[in-house]
């Protein structure tokens, strides 16, 4: 009977060291979860976190063989990337997704000069011949001469108004 009391104490005790124990494990992982929430969720830290993202991004592409740079050139990596980005600032899927789209669409449509929605305005790329620069030179003396247009003494020209 002795024996069996003993075992009990022994059990006892140990179910009591293993439940203190797990007890102190919890209470310091609920410590670190804490801490980690706490820094995940202060827009100050989440604020200096992209921007260090954002100035050591360039010495990043340093340390990447060819293989990685076409990779990264891939469109479909790219645009996980800005998705990437964007949820890590947002901390939300949906938002995330809605914000990339409007992105894709803007960037690679809208705002593409290659594209058929542009919406940019042409380039003037027009080159002008000599013989186009002599006609539109002879159309000018032509409307000088026919409105009594007197050139200025800084090289410019104004109407002379009768009086």
């Amino acid at each position: 009977m002795s024996s069996a009391i003993a075992t009990t104490a022994t059990t006892s005790a140990t179910t009591s060291a293993v439940s203190s124990g797990a007890t102190s494990i919890a209470a310091s992982s609920g410590l670190a979860a804490l801490m980690m929430n706490g820094f995940s969720n202060n827009k100050y830290v989440l604020g200096i976190m992209i921007l260090l993202i954002n100035l050591g991004s360039r010495y990043i592409g340093y340390e990447l063989s060819d293989f990685h740079h076409k990779v990264l050139n891939h469109t479909f990596a790219r645009r996980m990337l800005i998705f990437v980005v964007l949820w890590m600032g947002t901390r939300d899927v949906v938002v995330s997704m809605v914000i990339t789209t409007c992105f894709i669409v803007l960037v690679s449509e809208l705002l593409n000069e290659n594209s058929k929605y542009c919406i940019l305005p042409k380039a003037n790329n027009i080159k002008i011949t000599a013989e186009e620069y002599a006609l539109a030179k002879e159309i000018v003396q032509k409307y000088e001469k026919n409105n009594n247009v007197l050139p200025n003494t800084n090289g410019q020209t104004q109407m002379h108004i009768p009086k």
